[in-house]
């Protein structure tokens, strides 16, 4: 995962090939004391231990195991200069400690074998009491430790498909009108088209943990997963204005954006930014309707399922992360307990690339958003990992809490998969 270490005795720093970030290990001490220009022994002989540790690769998840002991933050083609044994002065990077020690990280919460280790870890810490009765938590599990948080959309082909994304939708209910007759919403018909593998910009997420713990039990193909360990994500919302339910206007409008053409979605987010850039959270009206076609087209899509709706929209809705829990009208979504991220904007998911990809927005840019003012532009959710190994284990005791295939994904086909699972097991155990 790593390319280089380089450390030294104030300072570890390592290069990320993949997102391009330098990671820095900074002593604690170092940024916590307000008045503090110089780094004591302490803080020293920290940071010296950490770099001799990182001396050898190690993982990403160990280095944010270690978060207790020093600050982990990362910038984009920045780096301290360090000479001898002192660092700069911290009024040289107050505003950027301030900034990336607030980034939201991804927190893991170590590995697990059996289910229930699984649950026993989500007690004590997920569901918590310190966090609150209007925490919502929902969860996704991953069969490789090593995918990220992207809807299938914007996922390595050899085809781009983001330009063809309003078009595999309208040939999908060409081919099948029946399927998609009694869905009128925009947001309905594409997490239909999601669950039956459609790409779409939307990404599966569940309120049932052990429904994630089934699918990041799932076996890992050929050499598609070299460690064979899968990964539960939990996201908790605190914000509960983040959640939207199908009949939202910020759903419709989201969904709507997802008919127009690439072009049209380009220039409507331009048009966006300069909304925010002259007022903050800047409303596109009707009065954009004339001017851009984008805006045009987005609420004919919109007037299709709601033909009340009126052109007054936050634009900086386009730029948020939001959790829908559409209308379960199919047996599969219901048996899953699905909902769904969704977002005009980002392409990726996890915690510090949405807090990072909203950051470059704003970057260098007069608006009138900060993180006080609008903190969940930055930190949607507060995210969590759990990394699932033993996986053969831990899909045999799940079957006997009656989580299996025809459960998780209903339908005849699911059925005759498991039956023939049982018969395997059932032989297995007659032979022995």
């Amino acid at each position: 995962m790593m390319e280089t270490i380089r450390c030294n005795t104030c300072i570890a720093n390592f290069t990320d090939p993949e997102s391009g970030l330098r990671y820095f290990l900074i002593p604690y001490s170092f940024w916590s004391p307000p008045d503090s220009h110089v780094v004591g022994r302490q803080a020293l002989s920290t940071a010296s231990q950490v770099a001799k540790r990182c001396a050898a690769k190690v993982s990403l998840e160990q280095l944010w195991r270690r978060r207790g002991r020093v600050s982990v933050w990362a910038r984009r083609g920045c780096w301290c200069r360090v000479k001898g044994q002192r660092f700069p002065k911290p009024a040289c990077f107050q505003g950027v400690l301030q900034t990336m020690t607030k980034t939201a990280c991804i927190e893991d919460l170590g590995e697990v074998k059996s289910v229930d280790r699984y649950i026993r870890r989500l007690r004590k810490k997920i569901f918590k009491k310190e966090r609150g009765r209007n925490a919502q938590v929902f969860f996704r599990g991953e069969k490789c430790c090593d995918y990220k948080l992207k809807p299938k959309l914007f996922r390595k082909n050899k085809i781009d498909l983001k330009q063809r994304e309003a078009d595999m939708l309208e040939r999908l209910e060409l081919m099948e009108p029946e399927a998609f007759s009694e869905n009128p919403a925009s947001i309905d018909r594409l997490v239909m088209a999601r669950h039956h593998r459609l790409p779409t910009r939307l990404l599966d997420v569940t309120r049932d943990p052990l429904v994630a713990l089934y699918f990041a039990s799932e076996k890992s193909e050929g050499s598609e997963c070299c460690a064979g360990i899968g990964k539960v994500h939990a996201f908790v919302v605190r914000d509960r204005t983040a959640i939207k339910s199908a009949n939202s206007d910020t759903v419709s409008m989201l969904a709507a954006f997802t008919m127009l053409r690439q072009s049209e979605q380009q220039e409507l987010m331009r048009l966006c930014v300069k909304k925010m850039k002259s007022s903050g959270e800047g409303k596109i009206r009707k009065k954009d309707k004339r001017k851009n076609p984008a805006v045009k087209r987005l609420h004919h899509f919109i007037a299709r399922e709601k033909p009340y709706f009126e052109i007054r929209f936050k634009a900086i809705d386009f730029f948020r992360v939001i959790i829908v829990e559409p209308r379960r009208t199919f047996d599969r979504l219901r048996a899953q307990s699905g909902a769904v991220m969704l977002s005009a904007h980002h392409k990726r998911f996890e915690a510090p690339t949405v807090a990072r990809e909203f950051e470059n927005v704003v970057k260098n840019k007069r608006f009138g958003i900060t993180r006080e003012n609008v903190p969940e532009l930055w930190r949607p959710y507060e995210h969590l990992v759990i990394s699932v190994s033993c996986k053969d284990k831990i899909r045999a005791q799940l079957r006997r809490m009656n989580v299996n295939e025809h459960t998780v994904m209903t339908g005849l086909d699911a059925a005759a998969s498991d039956v023939e699972l049982w018969a395997g097991e059932y032989r297995s155990e007659r032979h022995h």
